[in-house]
């Protein structure tokens, strides 16, 4: 299929342009003969054109995300990353086993590209690694090439913090580098993605917390990521109770615990469906919505407060991060999802610093807008209760990476 402009097109080449774009491709599952709609490059990408840097760089829920590879040993049934043709091998359609360059571009070529984009925001942009692509602390050079990225922000003096989500565990022998890059002021979350799935769903069963005390005390925030839940693979009481025993063995070095539900997309139930030949779980058929029911959230608080007495659970990764940086919720997600931001179990001292917290006005808005490329939307309304705006063209008719630009610009003082 054609590239797709999602409302007004915006100016020819700008960053706008490229970014309010997306192109999909049907493939017919060999097995099951159901038509599955792929994008060909990765979801919230900055620039689908092969030929740059930005290629490798995408605008994720609460980062922009920089992906230097494609393929993973870990090979998880339900990864995301099966839903890009571009993450795929071409001919079986399946993630490669072995990470190899997702493109001819270096880490210095993709960083230098994200500087010089307008919706990079130094100091402030959050950067995640190999969220849209691999693990990123698999054992040699994707986990080198990790250090390399954020080695590389620092060279140039920025202190944007960084985000890892792992199932590799933190690696001895990176100590140095890592308190280099903390002793620079960079926050640094690593997030052990953990929730004690079978075998058949998640093939790589390895301890995901083993030297997490080294990495925390060489300045990391650690948040053990419960992620994915889903009932008949990992939420039934037993199970629950075996992942917090578990976990709490590592107590004394987790910072916060951030649970969540299997979200369904069309590249995950292509990888759960037609490529493992597995059975999707019983969840919304709601892009890129996580849900767990009343019962299994209920249950998990009361084994966090038995398992991690005091420590935050969080109903929202933006929570997290946004206490891990001492700062209002970058989504504002105490006015957009008061729900959410009220069933955690959030510090008293961060509640402070989000309930404080005032909506700019629609002209401080436009002008942020301005700076980051965007001033072609106009702000027409911003609701200093919900935290939503009206905008025009509406914000409903752009792409994520647009819409959610838009809206970071609305959650700060």
């Amino acid at each position: 299929m054609p590239a797709q402009f999602i409302g007004m097109p915006f100016s020819e080449g700008s960053a706008a342009h490229k970014a309010n774009q997306e192109e999909f491709t049907i493939v017919k599952g060999p097995r099951t003969g159901k038509n599955f709609e792929m994008r060909d490059f990765t979801y919230g990408v900055l620039d689908s054109d092969p030929h740059s840097p930005l290629s490798c760089v995408s605008v994720a829920n609460s980062s922009l995300s920089i992906d230097m590879w494609k393929g993973c040993a870990w090979q998880c049934s339900y990864c995301h990353v099966q839903g890009a043709l571009q993450d795929l091998n071409s001919e079986s359609l399946t993630m490669p086993v072995k990470p190899e360059a997702r493109a001819r571009f270096s880490v210095d070529e993709v960083v230098s590209a994200l500087i010089e984009h307008p919706f990079f925001e130094p100091n402030e942009s959050i950067i995640s690694i190999g969220t849209a692509s691999t693990e990123p602390l698999a054992r040699g050079k994707v986990s080198d090439s990790t250090f390399e990225i954020m080695e590389r922000f620092i060279e140039e003096g920025y202190e944007n913090p960084f985000w890892i989500v792992t199932k590799a565990g933190y690696q001895k022998g990176y100590e140095e580098r890592l308190k280099a890059i903390t002793d620079h002021g960079n926050k640094v979350m690593l997030s052990i993605c953990w929730a004690n799935n079978p075998k058949e769903i998640e093939p790589m069963q390895t301890n995901r917390f083993r030297n997490i005390e080294l990495a925390r005390q060489n300045g990391a925030t650690i948040s053990w990521y419960l992620r994915p839940l889903a009932e008949g693979w990992s939420t039934d009481p037993e199970t629950l109770e075996e992942s917090f025993r578990e976990a709490s063995k590592y107590r004394d070095s987790i910072d916060m615990i951030i649970p969540g539900g299997l979200r369904w997309t069309e590249g995950i139930e292509y990888g759960v469906e037609e490529v493992r030949n597995l059975v999707m779980p019983e969840i919304p058929k709601d892009d890129n919505v996580k849900d767990l029911s009343d019962e299994t959230w209920a249950y998990i608080h009361e084994l966090s407060e038995e398992y991690f007495p005091g420590v935050a659970v969080y109903h929202k990764s933006s929570c997290g991060l946004s206490y891990m940086l001492g700062i209002p919720n970058h989504n504002l997600v105490q006015k957009r999802n008061t729900e959410a931001c009220l069933a955690s179990d959030c510090p008293l001292n961060q509640r402070g610093i989000c309930g404080e917290f005032e909506m700019p006005t629609k002209e401080v808005v436009q002008s942020r807008l301005a700076k980051i490329g965007l001033g072609e939307v106009l702000v027409e309304t911003v609701n200093a209760e919900t935290g939503n705006l009206t905008t025009k063209p509406p914000l409903g008719s752009m792409t994520f990476a647009l819409k959610h630009m838009i809206e970071i610009q609305s959650s700060r003082p």
